[in-house]
């Protein structure tokens, strides 16, 4: 298992401001809606895992991810080739990439999911 921390350095909004985004004080923000200075600040946690060749079997990033498919699986065959790629906003799956090989060539096939857990198409 590995983990990967991301940080930026900028000045930030200041707690109490309401402009910016579409927020209640309009769009727009000025140089006083800043902080003066820059600071540091966790942008995600990313958590790695691997099977024992090595190869990743699971991405999470559970805080801070700045997207909504924040987990994502990997199965691979007896000769190390992914044949399933999985995505999952929290414990709800999203869609699975199964892989089909052939000698020449492969065949990717994408199956996306409801809320509910049926198939999309």
């Amino acid at each position: 298992m590995c983990q990967q921390q991301l940080f930026t350095w900028e000045r930030r909004l200041k707690q109490d401001t309401t402009k910016g985004l579409g927020s209640p004080g309009g769009c727009e923000v000025d140089e006083e809606d800043y902080e003066p200075h820059k600071t540091w600040a966790k942008t995600s946690e990313v958590t790695y895992t691997y099977d024992e060749h090595g190869r990743r079997t699971l991405y999470e990033a559970k805080e801070l991810y700045p997207g909504t498919q924040n987990r994502f699986t990997w199965s691979y065959d007896d000769q190390g080739r992914v044949v399933a790629y999985s995505s999952y906003d929290g414990p709800r799956l999203i869609w699975v990439e199964y892989f089909t090989y052939f000698p020449d060539s492969y065949c990717r096939t994408r199956t996306w999911y409801q809320a509910d857990g049926t198939h999309s198409h």
